[in-house]
């Protein structure tokens, strides 16, 4: 039986003061296996990010870039200044986060998720606890958090998203198709 997939993977991301803390050794493990970009200083390297992105625009046919606004303002204003791609917005919250989170926990019971293994990925969506919001209303609204600030979801919470800008864009402009043109490796939500 033939039925559609979803294929994630991550980029992890990490500056250098964080990884070599004694307590991080896993990071340290994960950095020298591959799996874990570390980079050098005290914050984000925001400039390798973007340089992977086109990579990536290199690689892949992207569709567009999902990101929260909080978080990557300029790294999006470089990004805009020479992608072809759009980059979307997506707040956080629980009204806009609860249903793509239900889905992907309804993909992965159903084995219709898939992804290839990063221990830092799979690290990162076993760290997600569904946590119910305080709302007065009937709809019950989720949102993904974590036990203690050591265990990391940030890997999850992009995949959330892309997964609800997904649902959107079946939503507001037909099936979304992933089928592939001949050549063409492949089509990709850049989280």
């Amino acid at each position: 039986v033939m039925r559609d997939c979803i294929v994630g993977f991550a980029r992890h991301y990490l500056p250098e003061e964080t990884a070599l803390k004694k307590e991080n050794q896993h990071y340290q493990k994960w950095d020298l296996e591959g799996h874990l970009i570390v980079t050098e200083g005290a914050r984000t390297d925001f400039h390798r990010i973007e340089e992977d992105i086109k990579k990536l625009d290199r690689q892949f046919i992207v569709k567009e870039l999902t990101f929260d606004p909080k978080e990557a303002s300029y790294l999006i204003q470089n990004i805009q200044q020479w992608s072809s791609f759009e980059c979307i917005e997506f707040e956080q919250g629980p009204a806009t986060i609860s249903q793509p989170m239900k889905e992907l926990e309804a993909q992965v019971m159903a084995m219709e998720f898939w992804h290839n293994g990063d221990p830092v990925y799979t690290w990162c969506m076993g760290n997600v606890i569904k946590k119910k919001a305080r709302s007065g209303g009937s709809v019950k609204h989720y949102f993904p958090t974590k036990e203690n600030d050591n265990l990391k979801i940030d890997s999850a919470v992009a995949t959330i998203c892309a997964l609800g800008r997904l649902i959107s864009y079946d939503e507001d402009e037909g099936a979304y198709d992933s089928r592939v043109a001949a050549g063409e490796e492949s089509i990709v939500r850049v989280l």
